[in-house]
């Protein structure tokens, strides 16, 4: 292999990807085997880096946020539901107030409702009949008039 490994090769290499041709190249020249040791060093730098983080990160303590109540932290939307139950329950309330009250309407006398029943029961016919009853000879209107008495 007379060419020098490309960043790519140099990335396989660290990941363990390794050929035999690349390793003999690795061993015979000096400047690709300096550029992977000096990528391996930033890693293991990144590492102890990460490793130290995580360690200190252990000796800090947090503290544990208190809980709100669910009803302190809903306050607002609370308040909006019970405005809009109230004035659903407002709504009937309000159009029942509005609708006039129904007219009291004249209740005719005794004497007017017998007269209007007498009325009814002396025609020989009934009112949507009547037009039929004209084209009748009077003979047969009175001889059914008889019989219905």
């Amino acid at each position: 292999m007379t060419q020098h490994l490309s960043s790519r090769q140099i990335s396989e290499w660290i990941a363990g990807e390794r050929t035999a041709a690349g390793e003999r190249h690795v061993q015979e020249c000096m400047e690709c085997s300096a550029q992977i040791e000096a990528a391996t060093g930033q890693f293991r730098l990144f590492r102890d880096a990460m490793q130290a983080a995580v360690a200190d990160s252990r000796l800090v303590t947090l503290p544990v946020p208190r809980r709100t109540p669910w009803f302190r932290a809903h306050r607002l939307s609370m308040a909006a539901v019970t405005c809009a139950l109230l004035l659903l329950a407002a709504i009937p309330l309000y159009r029942w107030r509005e609708t006039p009250a129904p007219a009291v309407h004249a209740t005719p006398s005794d004497d007017a409702l017998l007269r209007s029943v007498r009325n009814s029961l002396s025609q020989s016919a009934p009112s949507p009949l009547e037009p039929l009853a004209d084209l009748m000879p009077a003979s047969e209107e009175s001889a059914s008039t008889r019989s219905a008495q």
